[in-house]
């Protein structure tokens, strides 16, 4: 692993809430960057309030977290974001990737993919009322994986700060394999930081993956670190931490 390559662990709901983190990171130090499991229904900065446990603490054990909301509507993401911001975080994470059927009917998560200009005009709105950075987690599209292709000039135009990519589409949930030659056309059209996420299971699994993406420096890993918490410190040649 280079020096400069980074390593963030993916959010579940239910599973790397605030506890997790802060277990994992004390013990567990080769994680560069956390995410919270999605914040919704924030309709009122008073719900925001009485479900802010989560956003106590920026950091875990010096680890940025990164506050993550899954909605579709602008002034919904702009209060997150500015609720976000007094608690002092630099950055939040739209997501546009979870696969589940009763949240993508919707038009929302990874189910937002095959319309463009739903994301467009959600990204125009909010570009002069962000107080942090947005970033932005995404599947290769719902229905097809060339559906991205659509959507990369879109992220490229407009303020994005990151664009990380589980390379599968919507409809597959987490069954079938990852699509390397449409992510490889990411990396190509990219303008923004890009970082891979989907089937980091073993260093073998990593080395592979660097192979196959050069240039890419930053890996999202989510099952493969919740099955193997050493699978960072592992890629990162690091001894097993002490018990």
């Amino acid at each position: 692993m280079t020096g400069t390559d980074k390593l963030y662990l993916a959010p579940f709901q239910g599973i790397t809430g605030m506890v997790f983190r802060e277990v994992y990171t004390k013990y567990f130090k080769r994680i560069d960057k956390l995410f919270t499991p999605f914040f919704t229904g924030v309709h009122k900065r008073s719900n925001l309030v009485t479900r802010s446990d989560e956003l106590h603490e920026t950091h875990h054990n010096q680890v940025p977290l990164v506050p993550q909301i899954l909605s579709k509507d602008v002034d919904e993401i702009v209060r997150f974001a500015n609720f976000c911001s007094e608690k002092g975080f630099k950055e939040i994470n739209w997501n546009l990737g979870c696969p589940y059927p009763r949240v993508a009917n919707k038009k929302r998560g990874s189910g937002m993919l095959p319309h463009p200009e739903m994301i467009d005009e959600i990204l125009v709105k909010i570009s002069n009322r962000m107080p942090t950075q947005l970033s932005v987690k995404c599947r290769l599209g719902y229905n097809t994986s060339e559906e991205i292709l659509d959507l990369i000039p879109i992220f490229n135009r407009l303020g994005i700060s990151e664009l990380i990519i589980h390379a599968r589409i919507g409809k597959q949930l987490y069954k079938g394999d990852v699509d390397i030659r449409t992510f490889k056309e990411c990396i190509d059209l990219c303008e923004k930081p890009i970082v891979y996420n989907g089937d980091i299971f073993s260093i073998e699994d990593w080395k592979e993956f660097q192979i196959d993406f050069s240039g890419i420096n930053t890996w999202m890993i989510g099952r493969g670190l919740l099955i193997d918490p050493f699978l960072p410190g592992d890629i990162k040649d690091l001894p097993a931490p002490p018990f």
